[in-house]
């Protein structure tokens, strides 16, 4: 990977920056379709989970969040289930913070 990218993932991450539930679904909603990267919005969707800081998630996030994993290729009777275990934590009720990791495989 990049080293700047690694730079610029670890000052987020560091920052404790995040976007709130509405703000993280209009950004994988509109890609910038002459960049580079991912358009599709159920992918951006998953690959922006990491920055979701949302308390208090609305009702829809769940259902959101299960029809990207659908696109990806999650089975449709599992995809609830892994999107709530994606955003709640199981002992707390409280919404997840995930984090990205920077491995590669040779």
């Amino acid at each position: 990977m990049d080293l700047e990218i690694t730079e610029r993932i670890q000052a987020f991450e560091e920052a404790e920056a995040a976007l709130d539930a509405q703000e993280l679904a209009h950004i994988a909603r509109t890609p910038d379709e002459k960049a580079p990267g991912v358009h599709a919005p159920h992918a951006r969707l998953l690959l922006l989970l990491p920055v979701l800081g949302d308390a208090d998630l609305p009702s829809e996030a769940v259902e959101l969040v299960g029809a990207a994993l659908v696109q990806t290729g999650v089975a449709a009777g599992n995809a609830a289930s892994l999107a709530q275990a994606l955003l709640r934590d199981p002992d707390t009720g409280s919404v997840k913070r995930l984090s990205w990791s920077t491995t590669c495989f040779i």
